[in-house]
């Protein structure tokens, strides 16, 4: 039966198959090079990094450097960076108990983590250990007073991990931004790193909000 349409002709039949192969194969090529594999990163063992934190609290403007080390058994130290040395005070928080040590002055002070928060009104609207489980583990969307957003996701090492975090404080709206300079998953971290040795005469201090 002829339903009135031309058959095509042998050379225009094998064209039109070459382009159509062609187009499908471009826009192949093309989907898959969209398609961005992400590995995820494995479970946090021990973590480095060098970091900026700026932003406005309860108690005024801070803009801090700091090094960071972090190890799974509840190991966590971090200080100043500075082009020359660890600067005015070193802290650890083991477990519950915060360490600062000032060697410039020799001192130091220790207490719990709560006992630190509540004593020296942290003014922060999110607590120490929230803070740091941000920015090791970035696996805390919100806490009971702040919204935290992870931006500007870059590669580092096999990983996309985020180059920035920002807080932003329900009550106030106040926000704090972490920029990462570095940061590293599971290296090979030595044990002196997290060692903070406070000599014999260094004086214990209280930090009490006057």
């Amino acid at each position: 039966m002829n339903l009135g349409i031309k058959k095509l002709s042998g050379t225009y039949r094998v064209g039109l198959t070459s382009m159509l192969l062609f187009l499908l194969s471009c826009s192949t090529a093309r989907n898959l090079k969209e398609q961005k594999i992400k590995l995820t990163p494995p479970e946090i063992e021990t973590f480095a990094a060098i970091l900026n934190l700026k932003g406005d609290t309860n108690k005024g403007k801070i803009k801090l450097n700091l090094e960071l080390f972090y190890k799974k058994n509840g190991s966590l130290i971090f200080y100043p960076h500075t082009s020359w040395g660890s600067g005015f005070f070193k802290a650890k928080l083991q477990e519950d108990t915060l360490t600062i040590y000032f060697p410039e002055d020799q001192k130091y002070y220790r207490d719990d983590i709560e006992n630190f928060q509540e004593k020296t009104n942290w003014g922060w609207e999110i607590k120490l250990k929230e803070l740091m489980e941000m920015i090791v583990e970035k696996n805390l969307e919100s806490s009971e007073r702040a919204e935290i957003s992870y931006k500007k996701f870059k590669k580092y090492e096999a990983y996309d991990l985020p180059s920035e975090i920002e807080l932003k404080f329900k009550s106030t709206s106040k926000k704090i931004k972490v920029k990462f300079k570095e940061q590293r998953i599971n290296p090979d971290l030595e044990d002196k790193i997290f060692q903070l040795e406070i000599p014999e005469e260094a004086q214990r201090v209280d930090l009490v909000e006057e």
